[in-house]
């Protein structure tokens, strides 16, 4: 059933559903508070089940309504990124249709593109005013208390990771990644003691979760993100003098012979024997030539969309194969974003993808040049920061899917609500 309207001197047809006269007010508050439920459960994927479970489709299904609000009332938000990120997941339907597997790689569309897309428009659309953009980040500082919380409790140490009762989000330091940052920025732009010292304690033991991962790849990330934001912010020296004060603390209790301080210190003092030497980083240099090989042999869309796909591209291979060329097979992943990218989407997801980074570089530098942003200008690092840091450390990683939806918010939120605000002025400070 549809409905005329009445613009100027045309008359448009719209759905009933879509009229904004007749969509109740309560849809755009659910949609928000639906999508910082879905943002703050993200570390916790046992909770909540699956990303395609019942409590999770029905906060997508929620943010989708407040979408639909947004559009009907001419309220949604273009960015500069829409056509990039809808030709990259354009590529990967290609793929899927194309895959080795195409059965899992069409229900990885609706369990990873299509969160992607609504998290995406729905930080850029529903992020409307100040006061929801600080709800955003007292939803990111809170949930990172609890992961830190539970990481400790019982506090072990297993393979030199810290174990706890929710580990994954702080096991392989790619949520520590995107979470410090932020921490140290809210630091930063914070207008009282009262909050500063808490979050400055927050920073401080997200720092000892990472000291204690051991994660070399976070540690490069993080110390990178830091360094800058301490360029771009004024108070050069506050966000890399507390990392340094809490690493140098820990390197000098660590006992001599344990195996987190070896790997740290092995960064450091001989990176040319590390290359040569360290188990894990030879175990990437064979990652990385299987992946190769696998991408020579379908270059244009991959192997088919799917965060697993490489155990399917690993599984046409017999062993003969592998013995041939010295290769084997791939257990999990590629172990770097950029190879992750040519299996899945081959060239033409590449080059999607790298257009989505250069717009983000763009409007990021469009950005920080603009004097009107300083009110928030810390908030604003530690979101560009947090990226730089998981993108550093993805070249020898691939972060988990909550990790991505959780970047892909900040992104939206970078090039949707602070572009969009500050185009005209500094805004409401946060």
């Amino acid at each position: 059933m549809t409905i005329s309207r009445v613009k100027g001197n045309r008359i448009s047809a719209c759905p009933l559903f879509l009229d904004p006269g007749r969509m109740p007010g309560w849809i755009d508050p659910l949609a928000w508070f639906s999508f910082l439920f879905f943002i703050f459960f993200l570390p916790f994927r046992g909770l909540l089940g699956s990303i395609l479970s019942t409590p999770r489709s029905l906060l997508l299904f929620f943010m989708v309504l407040g979408l639909a609000r947004s559009a009907a009332q001419g309220r949604w938000v273009r960015t500069r990124l829409d056509w990039p990120v809808w030709t990259y997941s354009l590529v990967m339907v290609a793929s899927a249709l194309l895959s080795v597997d195409t059965r899992y790689s069409i229900s990885s569309l609706l369990h990873d593109l299509v969160p992607f897309l609504i998290i995406f428009h729905a930080g850029a659309c529903l992020m409307v005013n100040a006061s929801r953009m600080r709800q955003f980040i007292w939803t990111l500082l809170i949930c990172s208390a609890v992961v830190l919380f539970m990481g400790f409790f019982p506090p072990t140490i297993q393979d030199g990771r810290l174990q706890g009762i929710f580990p994954v989000a702080t096991r392989y330091g790619k949520y520590l990644d995107l979470l410090i940052p932020v921490t140290v920025s809210s630091c930063l732009n914070a207008r009282g003691a009262g909050f500063a010292v808490p979050v400055f304690i927050l920073a401080i033991g997200q720092v000892i979760a990472l000291a204690w991962n051991a994660t070399r790849g976070a540690i490069i990330g993080i110390f990178s993100s830091l360094l800058f934001i301490s360029i771009f912010q004024r108070k050069i020296l506050l966000a890399l003098a507390f990392t340094l004060m809490v690493g140098g603390l820990f390197l000098a209790i660590w006992p001599a012979t344990n195996y987190d301080l070896n790997r740290v210190e092995g960064l450091f003092r001989s990176p040319a024997r590390l290359l040569a030497s360290d188990p894990a980083l030879r175990d990437r240099r064979g990652y990385f030539k299987t992946s190769i090989a696998f991408v020579r042999q379908r270059p244009v869309l991959g192997w088919g969309y799917g965060r697993r796909i490489a155990r399917y591209a690993s599984a046409v291979h017999d062993k003969r194969w592998y013995l041939k060329r010295g290769l084997n097979p791939l257990k999990w992943h590629a172990h770097n974003m950029i190879l992750e990218i040519l299996l899945e989407g081959g060239v033409l997801g590449l080059v999607a993808a790298l257009w989505i980074a250069w717009t983000y570089v763009s409007v990021v530098h469009e950005l920080l040049a603009r004097q009107r942003i300083s009110c928030n200008r810390p908030i604003v690092l530690g979101f560009i920061g947090a990226i730089v840091a998981i993108s550093i450390h993805s070249m020898v990683s691939v972060p988990q899917w909550s990790n991505t939806l959780l970047a892909t918010s900040y992104i939206s939120v970078t090039v949707g609500y602070f572009s969009k605000k500050y185009s005209a002025g500094c805004g409401q400070p946060i």
